[in-house]
């Protein structure tokens, strides 16, 4: 008596006639704004051009999750699905940080009693937009969540291409429009085949297309709960993918165990990803010399090799000794200017002989140096000479002309000549004890500031002593150069 062709009539007269305006205004106003688009961590860069190249993973069954789900939703007044879009909701915030999410989820679209045995394609999207802060309670959520689901099941009619089409998003050609998430609740019960001698068991079809990002489908029999993930191949790798599974199950677990839990509270990690956490990555115990200064382990070097190139700059060279020697005259220079252990001296120097040499001098003087780069605008440079209290600055003749800053002197590197006759200490022993009895503890002594980039605000400026950086470069030296 019906066909597809009388629903296809019946559903383009109710649009063109206006009948479905008021659903029409429910999803423009549930829409508007700017569009969020959903920043999951991937594996790999996302394709200029959306592709559909995928594969499948499934997780199950899982006996655990059903039961606690069922007592959940009665006293909630929910259905299962409700409860797993809320758990993906929180999973997609827990791994981006991101409080405004939009997934979607397909409506069979047959609504009335007639169209539940014809044949054709029926199939509507509904976009569930939820907006969620880390202090949420999950069951409060979980509300939110139903009333989302209640009003797009209400107006279910509204075609989606045609709601995409109105709302002018800006269109993204390695994305869908909308959403990057789907998520499908299967209901159906366990088939079981009885045959006389013969056994037969489920197959599973591995697919290789993935229609989006990520899709959650979870299959419910009983009392168990089967999840399959469908990923795309060029953003995620399988690893990952099972990772989502086992966090997205311990997530539901907690959820249904204290349904009053924060939302940023509830545990997403198994009880080895914690271990790994708090136990393993942060056994950080490492053995450097916490006494020595990066001028000690530069004396060192020099001492062993004194004659090695220690600079080269196109055709520009020095050894060690030779950036000792300069390095020491910059020195003694900067303490007869009044530069004691832990002032701050500014340097403003492209990258040069004169800029190592500037560094290197302001440490063996017992200051720490806070670079500066020229090509700053001039408001951020004065602020952080201003924030930092420097009184000297170390600068080129090129740069020294636009820069005047009452109460700091500008030093440039055409040093005056007084330089050249300052005295260098002959042997690096003789200033290793030199120092050393000018610093009581010379290695918690500063030995730079750097800045901020400010994007957010007045740049700040991160104090780095002495014994930080030596752990750094005995890390870096250990675990990552030694490889090369």
């Amino acid at each position: 008596r019906i066909q597809y062709k009388d629903y296809t009539y019946w559903q383009n007269l109710l649009v063109s006639s206006g009948l479905t305006g008021k659903q029409k205004e429910y999803w423009h106003n549930k829409l508007a704004g700017e569009t969020p688009i959903l920043e999951f961590p991937a594996d790999f860069s996302r394709p200029a051009v959306q592709t559909y190249n995928g594969s499948t993973i499934c997780y199950g069954p899982d006996k655990g999750l059903v039961p606690g789900m069922s007592d959940l939703a009665e006293e909630q007044g929910v259905t299962q699905f409700m409860i797993l879009v809320a758990a993906v909701k929180v999973l997609l915030y827990r791994y981006t940080g991101q409080e405004d999410i939009i997934t979607g989820t397909p409506t069979a679209g047959r609504d009335h009693p007639d169209l539940e045995d014809q044949v054709g394609f029926y199939v509507n999207t509904l976009a569930l937009r939820t907006r969620i802060h880390g202090d949420d309670r999950f069951e409060d959520l979980l509300q939110q969540v139903k009333q989302t689901i209640l009003g797009a099941y209400e107006n279910q009619l509204y075609p989606f291409d045609r709601l995409v089409d109105e709302l002018n998003i800006d269109r993204d050609t390695s994305r869908h429009p909308l959403f990057d998430v789907m998520v499908v609740l299967q209901n159906s019960e366990a088939v079981r085949f009885d045959f006389h001698h013969v056994n037969c068991t489920p197959f599973e079809v591995q697919s290789h297309i993935s229609k989006f990002d990520l899709t959650f489908e979870f299959t419910v029999n009983n009392s168990e709960i089967f999840i399959i993930i469908e990923y795309n191949t060029d953003l995620f790798k399988e690893d990952r993918m099972r990772r989502l599974c086992i966090h997205f199950t311990q997530l539901v677990k907690a959820a249904v165990e204290k349904p009053g839990q924060r939302v940023k509270s509830l545990n997403i990690l198994t009880a080895r990803e914690k271990h790994q956490l708090l136990e393993e990555f942060n056994d950080t115990t490492a053995n450097y010399p916490k006494d020595k200064t990066l001028v000690d382990l530069f004396d060192e070097q020099v001492e062993r090799t004194p004659d090695n190139l220690a600079l080269i700059i196109m055709e520009q060279q020095l050894s060690y000794r030779e950036l000792n020697e300069k390095s020491r005259q910059t020195a003694h220079f900067l303490q007869e200017k009044g530069v004691k252990p832990d002032h701050i001296v500014g340097i403003m120097l492209e990258r040069s002989l004169e800029m190592i040499i500037g560094i290197l001098g302001i440490l063996v003087a017992g200051a720490a140096y806070m670079p500066i780069d020229p090509e700053y605008p001039e408001v951020r440079i004065k602020y952080m000479l201003a924030d930092s209290k420097v009184r000297i600055l170390i600068n080129s003749a090129n740069n020294s002309n636009f820069l005047r800053v009452e109460g700091i002197e500008i030093i440039s590197t055409k040093y005056p000549e007084s330089l050249s006759s300052a005295p260098v200490y002959e042997t690096s022993l003789q200033n290793a004890l030199f120092y050393r009895h000018q610093f009581q503890s010379p290695a918690t002594n500063l030995a730079y500031i750097i800045y901020t980039s400010g994007t957010t605000g007045h740049p700040r400026g991160v104090m780095v002593e002495h014994r930080n950086v030596i752990n750094l470069v005995k890390g870096l030296n250990k675990e990552i150069y030694r490889k090369y």
